[in-house]
């Protein structure tokens, strides 16, 4: 793999203000507000780093996570909240006259079975809010390391990851990684911004789901002695994926849709109805997704080319085992996918996030309301055959195993949260119909108080806050994304690969933009799309208007529950109007 950017290490993410005072003003104070200051040091410890051109390449990167909005899986966070960046040349300063470099500025990597080395390097990062965060880290070994764009914005296979951890030693060792607390600012359970502050001009987080605010003085703040611990290289590659095809679900007489090869747009009416819900045959009742590793055969080249260099080469497979999810660090029978006490969950875990409609190039992720869906990874123990649902009943698999292709079950279920970084506000799990349509009329939701126990602890919220309603589906156009737990490495659909940007110009045969090539495979879309029956779903909003909230809920009944819980105001309109889900 190549490098992306040249110049990789100038973008740091850090804000920068500038001002101008006009020559006759006298100087203001406090024009600006007061912000924190993170101060340490990045030790690394691996292989020798590459070089080229008289220069080590790559670079140490640091991203800063609110600890209310960490990255999938431990969290609903989408992007961090500073990132910062440390040259291999900084980093590699005091050993770089050991470091080879070829006499012709060629790109030089050691072989496998050198020495490795051990570095070290001062960083500072500011400004940063008052509050609470995490630090996560990775050295970047290829130098392909981008934040801007979603094919190049995580480590792939060789990079170095770490962070500020508290358990090195046990990490190193093989156990999970726990990462530091940093506060930046000073807990107060003083009332925040209050006219009686004894201190003018602090600054303070505001109220916090996680405990008091975090304040900052009206001088500022530095948070001294961090360290920065990269000695973890990855030996997995990002979950490269495409959609080979999607099975759509069998109606209620039992006919099936044809399959659609290598689609472009999974749709999925609001209204979805599952036929069937016997746990054994609910599988044909529900869209399944294969997955395949990397892109369609005749992309892989362009992929593997600039500007992506992309590893959908060997290693390039999916990874498949099972899954910790009720974090309790133990894989056991009670790791279970949401809702079931009998089929176990396994990775990589498949997520879905509303995109942000005002957003052309469908690469950012609806912030307010968040609205997320998922889809379950099913198993075979055979490589060549499908995964099924029912091979995840009393299923544990501890070692990760390789898959040419997998088999994603979608689930025709939308969660809404308002404010994902209010782990105590409201999260309403919404689902079109409370039974199937069989003459049983069996329970969609069979397991109705675990499904709220498994979402709250999956997702980090509170569990009296989480309420399930059978509504119609929100309209939404979604991404898919595949997420590797144990190294937080990620792939998503639709992604840049797929998109011409800015003043690229699409080729008249689709398969470039401007100058460099288009690979349709990367731009597969899922849809809640308008319902089938509409009137249906009116029907429901009646219904949810005549059902309380329960007590102490700020919302009149459920369907303002929903409204305000999963519709943006633009959809809010629409709902008021009754036409949200017409075609």
């Amino acid at each position: 793999m190549k490098r992306i950017f040249t110049h990789a290490a100038a973008v740091t993410g850090l804000a920068v203000v500038s001002y101008f005072i006009g020559c006759t003003d006298p100087p203001a104070l406090n024009v600006l507000a007061p912000a924190g200051i993170i101060r340490g040091t990045v030790f690394y410890s691996g292989p020798q780093p590459c070089t080229e051109n008289k220069h080590i390449i790559g670079t140490a990167n640091m991203l800063l996570f609110d600890t209310r909005l960490l990255p999938p899986p431990d969290g609903l966070g989408v992007r961090s909240s500073r990132i910062m960046t440390v040259s291999g040349d900084v980093l590699f300063h005091d050993i770089a006259s050991s470091v080879y470099h070829d006499p012709s500025g060629a790109r030089y990597c050691p072989p496998a079975g050198v020495a490795p080395v051990s570095a070290s390097a001062p960083f500072e990062l500011g400004p940063v809010d008052p509050g609470k965060y995490q630090m996560r880290a990775f050295y970047d070994y290829n130098n392909d390391f981008h934040p801007l764009f979603k094919f190049a914005n995580l480590p792939t296979l060789g990079d170095i990851a770490g962070g500020a951890i508290q358990n090195t030693t046990e990490v190193l060792l093989g156990g999970r990684v726990k990462y530091s607390t940093l506060t930046v600012g000073m807990e107060s359970a003083a009332e925040v911004n209050s006219k009686a502050d004894p201190e003018p001009g602090k600054r303070c987080s505001g109220t916090r789901s996680d405990g008091p605010p975090v304040c900052i003085p009206a001088s500022g703040f530095v948070l001294q002695n961090v360290s920065i611990t990269l000695g973890l290289p990855l030996p997995t590659q990002r979950p490269y994926f495409s959609v080979s095809s999607v099975d759509f679900a069998k109606d209620k007489d039992g006919n099936r849709p044809a399959q659609e090869v290598s689609p472009s747009l999974i749709s999925v009416p609001a209204d979805f109805h599952v036929a069937d819900a016997a746990p054994f045959t609910v599988q044909d009742s529900l869209p399944v997704l294969t997955l395949r590793s990397g892109v369609r055969d005749e992309e892989r080249a362009a992929a593997m080319a600039a500007p992506f260099y992309a590893g959908v080469d060997n290693p390039g497979v999916l990874l498949t085992m099972s899954n910790d999810s009720n974090r309790d660090g133990v894989i056991s029978s009670a790791d279970t996918i949401i809702g079931s006490t009998l089929a176990r969950s396994m990775w990589p875990l498949i997520s879905l996030s509303k995109l942000d409609m005002s957003d052309p190039y469908r690469r950012t992720v609806q912030d307010k309301p968040r609205v997320i869906a998922s889809a379950i990874t099913a198993y075979s123990a055979d490589a060549s055959e499908p995964g099924k649902l029912t091979n995840l009943i009393a299923r544990t698999v501890l070692s990760p195993e390789a898959r040419p292709f997998l088999t994603a079950v979608l689930r025709p279920t939308a969660i809404c949260i308002p404010d994902a970084a209010d782990a105590n506000g409201p999260t309403t799990v919404v689902t079109p119909y409370e039974v199937d349509s069989t003459a049983s009329q069996a329970k969609i939701i069979s397991e109705y108080d675990k499904t709220l126990d498994d979402v709250a602890t999956q997702l980090g919220r509170k569990r009296d806050g989480v309420r399930i309603v059978y509504a119609c589906l929100p309209p939404a156009n979604l991404s898919l994304n595949l997420i590797y737990p144990l190294t937080g490495q990620a792939w998503t659909l639709p992604n840049e690969m797929a998109t011409c940007i800015g003043s690229e110009v699409a080729s008249a045969d689709g398969l470039r933009c401007g100058q460099r090539a288009r690979l349709s495979s990367q731009g597969t879309l899922v849809q809640f799309a308008p319902a089938t029956n509409s009137n249906y779903c009116r029907e429901r909003v009646t219904a949810l208007k005549d059902q309380g909230d329960g007590e102490g809920s700020p919302y009149a009944n459920v369907a303002q529950r929903y409204r305000e819980t999963c519709l943006t105001e633009a959809e809010k309109t629409k709902f008021d109007q009754g036409t949200l889900w017409d075609r």
